[in-house]
Protein backbone atom coordinates (compact mmCIF):
# COMPACT_ATOMS: atom_id res chain seq x y z
CA UNK A 1 0.00 0.00 0.00
CA UNK A 2 0.90 3.35 -0.62
CA UNK A 3 2.29 5.98 2.19
CA UNK A 4 -1.18 8.05 1.01
CA UNK A 5 -3.58 5.07 1.43
CA UNK A 6 -1.61 4.57 5.23
CA UNK A 7 -2.22 8.02 6.37
CA UNK A 8 -6.37 7.45 5.57
CA UNK A 9 -6.21 3.90 6.51
CA UNK A 10 -8.07 2.76 10.06
CA UNK A 11 -6.39 -0.83 10.15
CA UNK A 12 -4.63 -1.32 13.26
CA UNK A 13 -6.21 1.20 15.18
CA UNK A 14 -8.60 1.24 18.65
CA UNK A 15 -11.66 3.22 19.13
CA UNK A 16 -13.17 3.90 22.27
CA UNK A 17 -17.05 4.75 21.06
CA UNK A 18 -19.11 5.74 24.07
CA UNK A 19 -22.66 5.42 23.86
CA UNK A 20 -22.04 2.86 21.27
CA UNK A 21 -24.37 0.48 21.79
CA UNK A 22 -27.08 2.24 19.59
CA UNK A 23 -28.29 4.89 17.76
CA UNK A 24 -25.67 7.26 16.79
CA UNK A 25 -22.93 5.44 18.08
CA UNK A 26 -23.82 2.54 16.98
CA UNK A 27 -23.43 4.07 13.93
CA UNK A 28 -19.96 5.57 13.89
CA UNK A 29 -18.75 2.56 15.46
CA UNK A 30 -20.01 0.89 12.28
CA UNK A 31 -18.44 3.65 9.71
CA UNK A 32 -15.19 2.92 11.49
CA UNK A 33 -15.11 -0.73 11.49
CA UNK A 34 -15.48 -0.77 8.07
CA UNK A 35 -12.74 1.52 7.48
CA UNK A 36 -10.87 -0.92 9.35
CA UNK A 37 -10.74 -0.45 13.07
CA UNK A 38 -11.09 -2.44 16.06
CA UNK A 39 -13.23 -0.90 18.36
CA UNK A 40 -14.16 -1.18 22.19
CA UNK A 41 -17.86 0.19 22.84
CA UNK A 42 -18.91 1.36 26.26
CA UNK A 43 -22.63 1.88 27.10
CA UNK A 44 -25.32 1.62 30.17
CA UNK A 45 -27.25 -2.16 28.44
CA UNK A 46 -25.04 -5.13 28.75
CA UNK A 47 -27.59 -6.64 26.18
CA UNK A 48 -27.68 -3.76 23.38
CA UNK A 49 -24.02 -3.88 23.50
CA UNK A 50 -23.74 -7.81 22.75
CA UNK A 51 -25.93 -7.03 20.73
CA UNK A 52 -24.35 -4.63 19.03
CA UNK A 53 -20.95 -6.32 19.07
CA UNK A 54 -22.50 -9.40 17.45
CA UNK A 55 -23.94 -7.56 14.30
CA UNK A 56 -20.28 -5.40 14.12
CA UNK A 57 -18.33 -8.79 14.07
CA UNK A 58 -19.55 -9.59 10.67
CA UNK A 59 -16.94 -6.67 9.63
CA UNK A 60 -14.08 -9.00 10.90
CA UNK A 61 -12.92 -6.26 13.12
CA UNK A 62 -12.21 -7.17 17.04
CA UNK A 63 -15.06 -5.82 18.99
CA UNK A 64 -14.52 -5.59 22.90
CA UNK A 65 -17.73 -4.19 25.32
CA UNK A 66 -17.58 -2.40 28.42
CA UNK A 67 -21.14 -2.26 30.56
CA UNK A 68 -20.74 0.83 32.33
CA UNK A 69 -23.04 3.70 33.42
CA UNK A 70 -21.16 7.25 32.77
CA UNK A 71 -23.49 9.34 34.59
CA UNK A 72 -21.52 7.12 37.37
CA UNK A 73 -18.72 10.35 37.36
CA UNK A 74 -17.17 8.98 40.64
CA UNK A 75 -16.58 5.64 38.72
CA UNK A 76 -15.76 7.40 35.07
CA UNK A 77 -11.87 7.99 36.19
CA UNK A 78 -10.96 4.72 36.83
CA UNK A 79 -12.96 3.65 33.35
CA UNK A 80 -10.10 4.41 31.27
CA UNK A 81 -7.61 2.64 33.17
CA UNK A 82 -9.28 -0.17 33.27
CA UNK A 83 -10.23 0.36 29.18
CA UNK A 84 -6.47 0.67 28.77
CA UNK A 85 -5.09 -1.91 31.19
CA UNK A 86 -7.61 -4.63 30.01
CA UNK A 87 -7.38 -3.86 25.98
CA UNK A 88 -4.40 -1.61 25.27
CA UNK A 89 -3.77 2.16 24.13
CA UNK A 90 -6.71 3.72 22.35
CA UNK A 91 -5.76 6.08 18.39
CA UNK A 92 -9.42 7.43 18.52
CA UNK A 93 -12.23 8.30 21.28
CA UNK A 94 -15.78 9.05 20.36
CA UNK A 95 -17.87 10.49 23.24
CA UNK A 96 -21.14 9.88 21.92
CA UNK A 97 -23.02 9.06 25.43
CA UNK A 98 -25.99 10.80 26.18
CA UNK A 99 -30.22 10.55 26.93
CA UNK A 100 -32.96 12.31 24.80
CA UNK A 101 -36.23 13.45 26.62
CA UNK A 102 -39.09 13.14 23.82
CA UNK A 103 -42.60 14.21 24.29
CA UNK A 104 -45.75 12.32 22.84
CA UNK A 105 -46.91 13.62 19.53
CA UNK A 106 -50.28 15.24 20.62
CA UNK A 107 -48.07 17.19 23.44
CA UNK A 108 -45.58 18.81 20.77
CA UNK A 109 -46.96 22.29 19.38
CA UNK A 110 -47.23 23.31 15.48
CA UNK A 111 -44.93 25.68 15.84
CA UNK A 112 -42.37 23.70 17.19
CA UNK A 113 -42.85 21.04 14.77
CA UNK A 114 -42.12 23.59 12.31
CA UNK A 115 -38.65 24.34 13.84
CA UNK A 116 -37.54 20.97 13.82
CA UNK A 117 -38.28 20.10 10.42
CA UNK A 118 -34.50 20.13 8.39
CA UNK A 119 -33.58 21.59 5.08
CA UNK A 120 -32.48 18.25 3.84
CA UNK A 121 -36.46 17.33 4.17
CA UNK A 122 -35.96 13.88 6.72
CA UNK A 123 -34.79 13.30 10.36
CA UNK A 124 -31.27 11.85 10.03
CA UNK A 125 -30.10 8.49 10.82
CA UNK A 126 -27.15 7.00 12.86
CA UNK A 127 -25.62 6.27 9.74
CA UNK A 128 -25.24 9.91 8.84
CA UNK A 129 -22.54 10.81 11.29
CA UNK A 130 -20.39 7.96 10.35
CA UNK A 131 -18.94 9.63 7.63
CA UNK A 132 -17.34 12.51 9.97
CA UNK A 133 -16.10 10.18 12.05
CA UNK A 134 -14.27 8.45 9.81
CA UNK A 135 -13.09 11.23 8.22
CA UNK A 136 -11.46 12.51 11.71
CA UNK A 137 -9.91 9.46 12.58
CA UNK A 138 -7.12 8.76 10.32
CA UNK A 139 -3.69 9.52 10.98
CA UNK A 140 -3.74 12.05 8.21
CA UNK A 141 -6.28 13.95 10.87
CA UNK A 142 -4.05 13.49 13.63
CA UNK A 143 -3.77 17.58 13.54
CA UNK A 144 -6.97 18.65 13.62
CA UNK A 145 -7.97 18.86 17.37
CA UNK A 146 -10.98 20.43 18.71
CA UNK A 147 -13.14 21.20 15.64
CA UNK A 148 -16.88 21.07 15.53
CA UNK A 149 -18.31 19.63 12.38
CA UNK A 150 -21.79 20.10 12.02
CA UNK A 151 -23.31 16.83 10.81
CA UNK A 152 -27.42 18.32 10.91
CA UNK A 153 -28.56 18.17 7.11
CA UNK A 154 -27.82 21.74 6.96
CA UNK A 155 -30.13 22.73 9.87
CA UNK A 156 -27.49 25.66 11.11
CA UNK A 157 -27.53 27.34 7.69
CA UNK A 158 -30.77 28.25 8.09
CA UNK A 159 -29.58 30.96 10.45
Amino acid sequence: MSDHHNRFCLDGRRALVTGGSQGIGAGIARGLAEAGADLVLVARSEERLTHTAHQLRETGRRIDTVPFDLFQTKEAGSLMERIVDEFGSLDILVNVAGTTRRAPAEQVALDDWVKVRCPLGRWGHPGDLAGAAVFLAPPAFDFITGQMIYVDGGWLARF
